[in-house]
């Protein structure tokens, strides 16, 4: 599993460069985004809606794409309001509180999904979203160490040296999970 220090740091091309790199070397590996809110997406109706940006990561790995590849996709509507699409089937709108509450639900979809792409692969190369650090999100993410935990994956954690900060952030990222449990020991 890919996760980073923050959003843009380089995940993505990262994913991509490991999935090209197994399939020369005649892995079949596949790219999945448990959860993904996408700038642009795409309806293709043989894999359901998926994220438009993840289609070109997943060429390199020589897959075609499937609603396994992104169970969760995030349709933002308003400031605390998305439209949830799961599995490629639009689900109502739903604001935040609600879809916390949807947790242990929408972490099932991604445990099959991650049953089903193992099924049919070597294989997969699992990214996160934003960070793992987040410690408001910490009871309610879908995307992080919830998924690393549940594909029982190692964790590459990868920052963006031209952001300036970048060791800061590495280490902080790492040490706010132990934060975060002593402030709730704490309380």
């Amino acid at each position: 599993m890919v996760e980073g220090t923050g959003s843009g740091v380089g995940k993505s091309l990262l994913v991509t460069a490991l999935c090209r790199l197994f399939a020369r070397a005649g892995y079949r590996g596949l790219l999945q985004v448990p959860e993904h809110v996408p700038e642009r997406r795409r309806h293709d109706p043989r894999a359901g809606r998926s994220a438009a940006p993840r289609r070109p990561r997943q060429r390199p790995a020589g897959i075609e794409p499937t609603v396994d590849v992104n169970p969760i996709l995030l349709k933002p509507e308003a400031d605390d309001r998305s439209q949830v699409v799961v599995r490629g089937v639009a689900e109502r709108r739903f604001a935040y509180r609600e879809y916390a509450g949807m947790r242990s639900r929408l972490l099932e979809v991604i445990r099959e999904s991650l049953e089903r792409l193992r099924a049919g692969f070597d294989l997969e190369v699992i990214e996160g979203a934003g960070s793992p650090a987040e410690i408001n999100l910490a009871d309610t993410e879908l995307v992080n160490m919830s998924v690393a935990r549940m594909a029982d994956a190692p964790v590459l954690l990868v920052g963006d040296i031209d952001r300036g900060g970048v060791f800061a952030a590495l280490l902080r990222t790492l040490d706010l999970p132990a934060v975060a449990k002593l402030v709730e020991l704490a309380w």
